[in-house]
């Protein structure tokens, strides 16, 4: 790109994306990148490769002469337009004054992406207090739900579609309030989110998608689905006011967990994800470090980037490195508290030192851990800024 274009580019990225409603997020998803790139392309602080550019005009429905500032107009592309398209060609003249009057109306309309949004949904269906409800949630919008089989004992969630009615099917055979009520928000997700129906559901009046146990997904369709469970289950503004009230730690995350009725796990993630304080959660199974997300205010420090844990052995020097040498207690549910230094677990990071609370998982064998600074933190000079990754 020329030096002109680059200027243009990052404008017309943010200009098509908030358009559409879509949030950095939401596009990335969309587009098969980490959020941090589609960041650095609105700065311009970095250039997409003719890939991206491709894939960001896809997922926007623009033409990438539009992105790159070459045209002024946004002329509808990409491959939702081809099929308007194609079937524009082959209806009749009434039905394409009907899809106009109807594209018309919903370009006056909040953007799609706005309404799908799951703290939209909560509020559609009468949801606006803590525990929000996701089996009311589906019934009220005509969602039929049953427990899964017992001859499935593989499956965490299915949605179903027979002729014009849909379906979830949940597990029963796990124990956990938290992890069936997460399963069919999940679910509800691939119902209320623009375009998962439609690509699960294709082919046939009875159809299937199922979702197995234990198997992480790195299918983006499946990520923006747990983005949509967690939002919908612990909705932002609700969530925040509550961490006001709870304070800091896991006794905080356990009484959030109560309150939303939601497991540990995702109870912690989002934790880190919307609090103000430094802090970071980690999930560890045994010696290595399963995952580890950090709070926006962690992350600002040298050397503190989440990812970075994914499959390092827990640090010898730490209460949880301890904790997990005993699988009785990870299989007891126990808890110890102490402390630790960041720099034990980010080694670049500065030696600060940082409350650590333990807590098993219990039959899952794994370990929670959070830590968590209620001092102030250094200057943040010298941050490292996010990788531009893409999706695998």
């Amino acid at each position: 790109m020329s030096s002109s274009e680059d200027r243009k580019f990052g404008q017309r990225l943010r200009q098509a994306r908030e358009s559409k409603g879509y949030s950095q997020g939401e596009l990335a998803v969309l587009a098969g990148m980490q959020p941090s790139a589609i960041s650095h392309f609105e700065a311009d602080r970095r250039s997409p490769s003719f890939d991206n550019l491709r894939r960001l005009a896809d997922a926007l429905s623009v033409t990438t002469d539009f992105l790159l500032g070459r045209v002024s107009e946004p002329s509808a592309s990409g491959p939702e337009a081809a099929r308007l398209y194609r079937s524009a060609k082959t209806i009749s003249k009434g039905d394409l004054e009907t899809l106009a009057r109807f594209a018309e109306y919903l370009s006056a309309k909040q953007p799609v992406a706005a309404f799908t949004n799951a703290e939209a949904v909560a509020t559609r269906y009468g949801q606006l207090s803590l525990p929000i409800d996701p089996f009311l949630i589906a019934d009220r919008a005509g969602i039929v739900l049953r427990p899964s089989d017992a001859d499935e004992p593989g499956v965490w969630g299915s949605f179903l579609k027979v002729g014009d009615n849909f379906g979830i099917m949940y597990p029963t055979h796990i124990k956990s309030e938290g992890f069936i009520r997460f399963t069919v928000a999940h679910e509800l997700g691939h119902y209320f989110l623009p375009g998962h129906a439609e690509r699960f559901f294709q082919n046939g009046s009875v159809t299937k998608h199922t979702a197995p146990i234990g198997v992480p997904s790195k299918d983006p369709i499946e990520l923006e689905a747990d983005d949509f469970a967690a939002s919908l289950l612990m909705p932002e503004r609700l969530f925040k006011e509550a961490m006001r009230e709870l304070g800091v730690g896991l006794q905080a995350v356990k009484k959030l967990a109560e309150r939303c009725r939601t497991s540990l796990t995702a109870t912690a993630i989002r934790y880190a994800l919307l609090s103000p304080d430094p802090l970071a959660v980690v999930v560890s199974c045994g010696p290595k470090v399963e995952y580890c997300f950090v709070s926006e205010s962690l992350s600002t420090l040298h050397g503190v980037v989440g990812k970075k844990l994914k499959g390092q052995p827990v640090p010898g020097r730490s209460w949880t490195k301890a904790f997990n040498d005993d699988p009785k207690k990870v299989s007891g549910t126990n808890e110890v508290a102490g402390t630790s230094q960041l720099d034990d677990w980010f080694d670049e990071a500065p030696s600060i030192e940082m409350g650590e609370d333990v807590a098993g998982l219990g039959d899952y064998g794994k370990t929670l851990t959070v830590l968590s600074s209620k001092d102030s933190l250094p200057d943040p000079e010298g941050a490292e800024e996010p990788e531009d990754e893409e999706i695998e």
